[in-house]
């Protein structure tokens, strides 16, 4: 098995149609098209700067509609990792990978996220890896929570009840998303339902004895990412007690970072800390 594989080994038993073009290799869970290899490979060929080394988009390929995600790995060590399927230091993948195992997980899980069509990466110099690639069902009339709420702010209160509903329903599966904005929400624009999770780079997969504290997190971060445009802080904490009410939610360690999450930018290492240890 490719080295690169190890670290998403149970990818494969999805994705067994594999692909080499050149330096680059491509799985998918269907044969592609002549037409859709010719356009992944394509894809690879754009400029990349250290400004503009995530490149995501729709890649259109005759009747085939995805949406493709690259990322180009700079240092020489993220090459090393991923190429060798090794962790970091704090024992995670490098984003790639994270993501591609975290989508993999929710639509395993029956978490509503886009569909992995397939993924790839491209070797060059000495053979290690230095781009990777992913592509998922392109999510046609949807839009996300935030173009949603300025078209339709009158119903906020909808949108936060169902948003949370979301939220509790990944975590309950063991999916804890900690990038859960609105704008990583995305709603049909003539249906709202289903609501879809996207950009799962950004989670933990798994249980977690501080389901509390990490709650707490998410549903500040939601309020401070964007809500407060749409809600008042104590509208939208009537919403979330209710939730946490309904959820048996330990609410003393709930309200420990509750209102701390909504006021003040909590970074990653500080949401991963929240995690593993119940604090910050």
């Amino acid at each position: 098995m490719d080295s690169i594989m190890l670290s998403v080994s149970t990818a494969l038993s999805s994705f067994l149609h594999t692909h080499q073009v050149e330096n680059a290799t491509f799985h998918f869970n269907q044969p592609p098209s002549a037409e859709l290899l010719d356009s992944v490979s394509r894809w690879f060929d754009q400029p990349k700067s250290k400004s503009r080394k995530r490149i995501s988009g729709p890649l259109l390929a005759g009747d085939t509609r995805l949406f493709a995600k690259s990322q180009l790995l700079e240092s020489l060590k993220s090459r090393l990792r991923v190429t060798l399927g090794r962790q970091t230091a704090d024992g995670r993948y490098d984003w790639a990978v994270e993501e591609l195992h975290n989508t993999l997980a929710a639509s395993q899980r029956g978490i509503p996220s886009p569909s992995i069509i397939g993924f790839g990466y491209i070797r060059r110099g000495l053979g290690l890896v230095q781009e990777t690639l992913l592509l998922t069902e392109l999510l046609d009339g949807y839009c996300d929570g935030q173009d949603w709420l300025e078209q339709h702010p009158q119903r906020v209160q909808w949108f936060v009840e169902h948003a949370l509903e979301l939220l509790q329903r990944s975590n309950a599966k063991g999916i804890y998303h900690m990038d859960f904005s609105a704008l990583n929400i995305m709603l049909d624009e003539n249906n709202a339902e289903p609501m879809k999770v996207i950009d799962m780079e950004n989670c933990f997969v798994g249980p977690t004895p501080y389901s509390a504290e990490t709650l707490a997190f998410q549903t500040g971060f939601l309020y401070r990412r964007g809500l407060y445009k749409f809600i008042t802080e104590a509208d939208y904490d009537s919403l979330v007690y209710r939730m946490t009410q309904r959820d048996d939610v330990e609410i003393s360690r709930f309200e420990a970072l509750y209102d701390v999450c909504k006021h003040e930018n909590i970074g990653r290492k500080e949401r991963r800390r929240i995690f593993l240890e119940g604090g910050l």
